[in-house]
C-alpha cells in the first residue's frame, strides 16, 4: 500500500511537470493574426537589446523591442502587409535582413555571421532566398568586374575602363532581364514587388515596361504602401534630356508663389542648391558672374532650396549674402522636396538647363561647361 502511493505520487508530479512544459511550449500568441519571431542565441547575451526594423524609403523605423531572455528571442506583432526589414541583437555584429510577415518564423542565428542566419516558416521569404540563390552568380561577376573596372580607372587605362565598363553594363541588363521574369512569375508575392521597387528605383527598365509590371501584381501589393511606392515611381514624368521638364512650384522668400512655368525666357536654369551645401555655396561666384553676363541676353535662373523649415532664416541670409538676384524658391522640405523628388535629383548641385519651351537641353553642366552651352546658345 505504502509503495503503491509512493509510485501515485511520483506519477502525479511527471504528469504536473508534463502538463507545465506542454503549456509552455504552447502558449497561444499574443496576435493571433499577426507575427511571431522565434530564436536561440546564447545565454552569454542574455538581456541584451533585440530590435526589429522596417524598411521604406531608404529610412528604416522601429517596429518592435524585446530582450533577450533566457538565450531566447520572441518578438510578436501585427504589420498590415509583408515588409522588407532587418534584425540587430546587441552584441552580434550587423543585421539579418528578411521580409516580415504575419506569420510564425523561426530564425536560425549564425552569431559569427549574423547576416548569414536562415529563417523557416515565411513563405515570402523562402521566394526571396530561391531569388538570392539564383542571382548569386551575377553578384559575384559583377563585384568581380567592377573591381576591375576600378583598377583600370586608378591606372588610368583607357582600354581596360572601355572593355570592363562594357562587361559591367553587359551583366546589369543580363540581370535586369532575369529580374522582370522572376517579378512576373510571382506577381502575387511582395518579395517581387521589392525587387520591382529596386529596378524602378535604379532606372533599369523603362517607363512601360515598370507600369506593366507593376499592373501584373496582385491587388493585395497595390493597395499596400509599398504598391503606393511603386506607381509613384513607375508613373513619374520622364526626366530625361528631350523631354519637357515637368512644372513645379515653391514659395518664394517673401512667401509668394511661383512655378517654373512663370518663368519665360529663351533658356531657363533650375538650380538645385542648399545653404548647408559647401560645394552650392563655392559654385554661387560662378553663377552670378555668369548671370551678369548672359540674364540681358535671355538667360533665367530659377534657384530652388533643398533647405528644411528649420533653415529658412539660414537660406535667406544665403541668397542675400551670394548676391543671387535671381527668382528663388523652397518647400523648406531638405530631401523630401517634391521638387527635387520628381527630378531625381540625389545629389547638389544639380541643375536643368531648359529652352523656351521648357525642353531639357542638357543636365548637370557646371562651371567653364555649363557657360560655354550658355554662350553657344544664346549666340
Amino acid at each position: 500500500m505504502y509503495k503503491s502511493q509512493i509510485m501515485y505520487r511520483k506519477f502525479l508530479i511527471v504528469a504536473l511537470l508534463f502538463i507545465t512544459f506542454s503549456c509552455a511550449k504552447k502558449e497561444p500568441k499574443k496576435f493571433q493574426n499577426g507575427y511571431r519571431i522565434m530564436g536561440k542565441v546564447n545565454s552569454n547575451l542574455n538581456d541584451k537589446k533585440v530590435q526589429l526594423l522596417s524598411v521604406s524609403n531608404q529610412k528604416s523605423k522601429i517596429i518592435d523591442t524585446t530582450r533577450v531572455i533566457n538565450g531566447q528571442i520572441v518578438l510578436e506583432g501585427e504589420i498590415p502587409f509583408p515588409q522588407y526589414g532587418y534584425l540587430t541583437v546587441d552584441g552580434l555584429k550587423g543585421a539579418f535582413p528578411f521580409i516580415i510577415e504575419n506569420k510564425d518564423m523561426t530564425i536560425a542565428i549564425n552569431t559569427a555571421s549574423f547576416s548569414e542566419s536562415v529563417i523557416s516558416g515565411s513563405p515570402e521569404n523562402d521566394i526571396m532566398a530561391k531569388y538570392q540563390e539564383n542571382t548569386k552568380s551575377y553578384s559575384k561577376t559583377a563585384k568581380k568586374v567592377s573591381s576591375e573596372l576600378n583598377n583600370a580607372k586608378k591606372g588610368q587605362k583607357k582600354e581596360d575602363i572601355a572593355k570592363f565598363n562594357s562587361e559591367y553594363n553587359t551583366i546589369v541588363k543580363e540581370k535586369s532581364e532575369w529580374d522582370k521574369e522572376f517579378i512576373k512569375t510571382n506577381s502575387s508575392s511582395f518579395s517581387a514587388a521589392i525587387i520591382l521597387e529596386r529596378l524602378a528605383n535604379a532606372k533599369r527598365i523603362t517607363q512601360n515596361e515598370g507600369k506593366a509590371l507593376y499592373n501584373n501584381l496582385s491587388d493585395s501589393i497595390k493597395k499596400s504602401s509599398l504598391g503606393s511606392r511603386i506607381r509613384t515611381i513607375v508613373n513619374r514624368v520622364s526626366v530625361t534630356i528631350g523631354n519637357v521638364a515637368p512644372n513645379f512650384s515653391g514659395k518664394t522668400p517673401d512667401g509668394k508663389t511661383l512655378a517654373l512655368n512663370d518663368i519665360k525666357s529663351k533658356l531657363v536654369l533650375i538650380d538645385f542648391w542648399a545653404s548647408w551645401c559647401g560645394p552650392c555655396r563655392r559654385e554661387n561666384p560662378n553663377v552670378v558672374k555668369m548671370y551678369n553676363k548672359y540674364h540681358k541676353k535671355g538667360l533665367e535662373i530659377i534657384g530652388v532650396s533643398l533647405d528644411k523649415n528649420s533653415q529658412q532664416k539660414r537660406w535667406i541670409d544665403a541668397i542675400e549674402k551670394d548676391k543671387l538676384t535671381w527668382p528663388q524658391i523652397s518647400n523648406l522640405k531638405g530631401w523630401q522636396d517634391p521638387i527635387a523628388r520628381t527630378y531625381g535629383v540625389r545629389s547638389i548641385p544639380s541643375t536643368f538647363l531648359l529652352d523656351v519651351n521648357k525642353k531639357i537641353l542638357h543636365k548637370n553642366l557646371r562651371g567653364k561647361n555649363l557657360e560655354n552651352k550658355i554662350e553657344e546658345l544664346l549666340n
